[in-house]
């Protein structure tokens, strides 16, 4: 039977910790880290799901999972109280023993990862790495031919099974290069589409962003395309489970899709 350790430690290969940025709560958010405890954890089960939502703990506690990998921390900002779903989950899995861990950040970056991962679904090439801070955070795509605005949209809608996507910019303007980003760059978002424009890049490929990123976007002429997080990520992080699954035969990992959180209405 798999130990704990074991999977640590190919997570790491797979999606090294130096890859995360540096206020990422990567790595185990509960349970121990002494190397011979995470040796005595065995690993019979384990839920692998994009949010550590209340309906994924509970799914844990149903299957008698031993550990439950997330992409999005379970605790990520400073907490000063522990209630009411926090308690509930952290109650639900202390009481049975589930440990957590969080691969972030680190594997938005990591080769074959949540990125490259969405370049493969929409069947274009990755020409170049854009760093941020030394870290590989974002791919650039070319087209494999050349198409408009409208055409990417058109094409990513079908790849990857979205209602509706967010865009800024004229539908009929040619793509030539596309920044791919899968996790957005927070407030130095501006610095960093300055400078991607600077590389050649025309199309920028993110999650949401904010009224004042969108409206600089459009003034300097670079075509910005928003879709929900659940779309970028959910292929990459079931791809991540897959690879896990063939890594530790002997351990069960499943995939669970808690659902995504936004609605468009009319529905």
């Amino acid at each position: 039977m798999t130990n704990l350790s074991a999977i640590v430690n190919t997570i790491e290969t797979h999606a090294p910790s130096s890859l995360a940025f540096s206020n990422d709560p990567i790595g185990m958010q509960l349970g121990v880290t002494n190397t011979n405890k995470l040796e005595n954890k065995k690993i019979r089960k384990c839920i692998v799901s994009l949010a550590p939502s209340k309906q994924a703990v509970v799914k844990c506690s149903q299957i008698n999972a031993d550990l439950l990998i997330t992409h999005y921390p379970l605790l990520q900002f400073p907490i000063h109280k522990i209630t009411d779903h926090l308690y509930y989950k952290l109650k639900l899995l202390l009481k049975e023993n589930i440990f957590c861990f969080t691969v972030h950040t680190n594997l938005d970056c990591a080769e074959n990862g949540i990125n490259d991962t969405l370049a493969e679904i929409m069947g274009f090439k990755v020409v170049d790495i854009f760093e941020v801070n030394g870290i590989p955070f974002g791919r650039i795509l070319k087209p494999p031919k050349e198409i408009i605005l409208d055409q990417l949209l058109t094409l990513l809608l079908k790849r990857i099974n979205a209602e509706k996507i967010k865009f800024v910019g004229n539908i009929d303007n040619p793509v030539s290069k596309i920044l791919l980003v899968s996790e957005n760059f927070g407030r130095s978002t501006i610095k960093w589409i300055k400078r991607a424009s600077q590389r050649g890049v025309d199309t920028f490929l993110t999650g949401d962003l904010p009224q004042n990123i969108a409206r600089y976007a459009l003034e300097i002429g670079m075509k910005l395309i928003c879709v929900q997080s659940y779309y970028l990520e959910t292929p990459g992080f079931r791809r991540f489970s897959k690879i896990l699954s063939l890594e530790f035969t002997d351990t069960e990992f499943i995939f669970f899709d808690s659902g995504k959180l936004w609605k468009l209405y009319p529905l």
